[in-house]
């Protein structure tokens, strides 16, 4: 009987007879529904950050009294006090050396956490505002740790270091030093020496490189401009030629709305989930952030509702636009060259923005798109949280999003109020759903408008996955490189 029945299905899904799907409540409802559950991943996206920020102004024991010196030299703290020493305090005059002990508070201060951070912190205040604050950061700390600690004996050494000279301590504590504490042992032993000595050259050398990097990066983005109007040129001329005939001719089912609310309701839950570690006292931990971009990925499941409802795949595919088009390949080549035809819009888009940023100096428009879709672990220097951050950029976030909101949304509000509407109100919803400020919501919402276009013009979701991973892997590629020249 259950070889009978499994054969049934699979002939149902393959393209069988239609199966009669009992009604679920009128589409209104599921309309507001859909609204509601838009409105709840606001506000979550908004509650968690807000609630993150503020646990974390006192940190939890677990973090605070961390004394692993392993990792930590891509944290938000170190690239911060790399990024002050290496491009800014070596090229000041005395003068603005004088007015860097505010900075100082300001960016540096609040990121040291843990105790490994707070000796290291020490370390760099030596550098920048003096030995003596140093001192009374490290006399501070001491009082928190275990006598016969690793990192007391550290605590100790600095101390001694600040003291009397880099020259009191042996070959074989500068050498634990450098092991233990990377760059930050480093800038500690340059302590006093003159600018050409070999310990000061490692701490503080890097200011070209960084700066290379950035024009490297601009030349990059030139090119791609360049690129972008040729490729925007080409698009524009074999528009018609290459658009997709008769793929909207079939009626869209409601299981599609039915799928997007399910989502949206889901991600909701997922939030709600994701505030968990608050109640444990773990949130920031290393397993935290991993369960949550772990656990985002069970959204991958969604898209099975309107099969589950009794909707043949044949009729999913062809309406949500899963499926190749004319061909895999060319979809892959379309996808491509929108993404390059889009980059002019893309930088015209982001240097208004930066532009509008700067003439405002408002902190609202702070937090602009990072390339992680729909959520945004703490930063880590973690290969694995690193892994999993690209994974779900440039796999998870094409995936998912192009089909719940390209291909579920779109597909349904276009049958019911035409494909112009359909593109503004999935683009809106795809931009209000990012935990980003304003401008970045913006920017976003643009991007989801290049997304929509591509589906109205192809009738496939291929082209709009490929130029999303594109635009979000260009994105981290970005940011590796940034983190790489001022970490490395």
């Amino acid at each position: 009987m259950e070889v009978v029945v499994l054969m049934h299905e699979i002939e149902y899904i393959g393209g069988g007879p239609p199966r009669d799907r009992m009604s679920l409540g009128p589409v209104r409802v599921w309309v507001v529904l859909g609204l509601i559950a838009v409105a709840a991943v606001v506000f979550m996206q908004w509650f968690s950050g807000q609630l993150f920020g503020a646990t974390m102004a006192k940190a939890p024991d677990a973090v605070a009294q961390n004394e692993d010196v392993e990792g930590g030299q891509y944290s938000a703290f170190a690239m911060e006090s790399k990024a002050i020493v290496k491009l800014r305090w070596v090229n000041m005059s005395q003068e603005e050396r004088d007015s860097i002990a505010e900075d100082f508070k300001q960016y540096i201060v609040p990121l040291a956490v843990s105790r490994v951070e707070r000796l290291r912190l020490a370390i760099v205040a030596g550098e920048l505002v003096g030995k003596d604050d140093a001192i009374n950061r490290l006399t501070e700390l001491e009082k928190e740790l275990e006598p016969a600690s690793e990192l007391a004996a550290d605590v100790a050494w600095v101390k001694r270091l600040y003291a009397n000279g880099p020259e009191s301590l042996g070959d074989d504590v500068r050498e634990s030093l450098r092991d233990r504490h990377g760059w930050f042992g480093d800038l500690a032993l340059a302590y006093g020496r003159p600018v050409h000595d070999p310990f000061r050259r490692r701490a503080v050398a890097g200011r070209e490189h960084i700066l290379s990097t950035f024009k490297n990066l601009n030349r990059f983005q030139v090119a791609m401009f360049l690129i972008g109007v040729i490729a925007l040129a080409l698009m524009a001329k074999n528009y018609a030629a290459l658009q997709a005939q008769g793929q909207f001719d079939e009626s869209v089912p409601d299981e599609h709305l039915q799928a997007f609310v399910l989502f949206a309701a889901g991600f909701v839950v997922i939030l709600g989930l994701s505030l968990l570690p608050f109640g444990l006292n773990a949130e920031g931990s290393i397993g935290a952030s991993v369960a949550s971009s772990l656990i985002i990925w069970t959204l991958l499941l969604v898209p099975l509702w309107p099969l589950i409802r009794g909707v043949r795949w044949s009729e999913v595919s062809r309406t949500a636009g899963l499926h190749t088009g004319g061909s895999l390949p060319r979809e892959v080549i379309i996808g491509a060259g929108a993404f390059l035809a889009w980059m002019p819009i893309t930088i015209g888009i982001s240097k208004a923005l930066a532009a509008f940023q700067s003439f405002f100096g408002s902190s609202s428009f702070e937090n602009s798109p990072s390339g992680h879709p729909l959520f945004q672990s703490p930063p880590s220097d973690s290969g694995l949280l690193v892994f999993l951050g690209v994974l779900s950029s440039v796999v998870w976030a094409p995936i998912v999003e192009e089909t719940v909101f390209r291909g579920f949304l779109y597909g349904w509000v276009r049958e019911r109020l035409g494909y112009v509407l359909a593109i503004v109100i999935s683009s809106i919803t795809f931009g209000i759903v990012h935990p980003y400020s304003p401008l970045g919501m913006l920017e976003v919402g643009a991007a989801g408008v290049m997304y929509a276009v591509l589906r109205e013009w192809r009738g496939s979701l291929i082209a709009p996955m490929v130029a999303h991973a594109l635009h979000n892997g260009m994105i981290e590629g970005t940011s590796f490189a940034i983190a790489k020249a001022i970490g490395g």
